[in-house]
């Protein structure tokens, strides 16, 4: 298994080949309704088919991603994510890239508040 071709640098990470990107989670605004569900952030990559509404990054199966109020990773399914890392919220920075891994392979991986994860 060939892993991300992360290194140190002197803005933080860089990397070799592939793409990446960083969200800093900022703390919500107001309460929510009551019986709602808590609020969860999902950083993640997905093809141009994922549902906009109605399902969380990481559900489906053209998509994957770390979710916040559980330090979960999901790919497929909204129920059977993986332990991965530690929950996060507001006032961390989630950082998500794509490596190629092999032929038409392509390796997902997740760096928080600047140590990267899995």
């Amino acid at each position: 298994r060939r892993g991300p071709r992360l290194v140190p640098s002197a803005g933080g990470w860089a990397i070799r080949a592939g793409a990446y990107f960083e969200v800093s989670i900022e703390a919500g605004h107001g309460e929510s309704p009551p019986g709602a569900p808590a609020p969860c952030v999902a950083v993640g990559v997905c093809t141009g088919d994922l549902p906009l509404r109605g399902r969380q990054p990481g559900w489906t199966r053209s998509s994957w991603a770390y979710h916040g109020d559980d330090g979960r990773a999901f790919h497929g399914s909204g129920t059977t994510g993986v332990s991965f890392g530690p929950a996060f919220g507001a006032g961390d920075v989630i950082g998500c890239g794509v490596v190629p891994a092999g032929e038409d392979l392509l390796a997902v991986y997740f760096v928080r508040n600047g140590q990267a994860l899995g």
